[in-house]
């Protein structure tokens, strides 16, 4: 296979028992995705013999037939086709499906990000309905504030900061572990010259 060249991994559904499936895909594997090397992705299931967690990020490397190369932290991970079943209220098997766990990440949702820490963070405020908590969710998943870039239209960006409210108990609190935390340190830093 040319290295430069897509796979496109289409799951298998198995329903032996013709458990009727809504029309909407009840599995977290995508039903297709296209893959190749140099894309983003994300992986949308755990993959606990991998230490691989829904949500983890990696970039491809490698595709063939069954398996994804993909990095994670400068690390190779080879990810095959995955097993999905899905249970009824008392664990029996209805359906399962058989796929590549991965979808393609050039960009996450508030919600797909929650929990994440980013090396960079690029803030699309596009629209009204964007509020102030997912504006925090996105801003604080960024490890510095040099990392965080904000595209917004200049009149849509003011009312937005305009509408922001800060909790003054959220003020204290920062302020006071910041003391603590250098008061601390100072005290490490002493002991320290002391043992030596």
């Amino acid at each position: 296979m040319n290295k430069d060249q897509e796979k496109a991994y289409i799951a298998s559904l198995n329903n032996e028992n013709n458990f009727k499936l809504d029309e909407k895909w009840a599995f977290k594997t995508p039903q297709s995705v296209t893959l190749k090397k140099g894309v983003p992705v994300i992986c949308v299931r755990n993959i606990p013999e991998l230490s691989i967690v829904n949500g983890t990020q990696g970039v491809v490397k490698s595709v063939n037939q069954e398996r994804v190369v993909m990095t994670v932290n400068e690390q190779p991970i080879v990810i095959t086709l995955q097993t999905e079943m899905l249970y009824d209220s008392k664990r029996n098997v209805m359906a399962e499906c058989k796929g590549m766990p991965l979808v393609v990440a050039y960009a996450l949702t508030f919600h797909k990000v929650q929990g994440l820490t980013l090396l960079k963070v690029v803030i699309h405020l596009n629209r009204p309905e964007f509020t102030w908590h997912l504006f925090y969710v996105a801003l604080s998943r960024a490890q510095t504030r040099k990392s965080v870039y904000i595209i917004a239209q200049q009149s849509f960006f003011q009312t937005f900061l305009n509408n922001i409210k800060i909790n003054p108990s959220v003020v204290s609190f920062h302020l006071n572990l910041t003391k603590r935390l250098s008061e601390e340190n100072k005290l490490c830093n002493k002991r320290i010259k002391l043992d030596m």
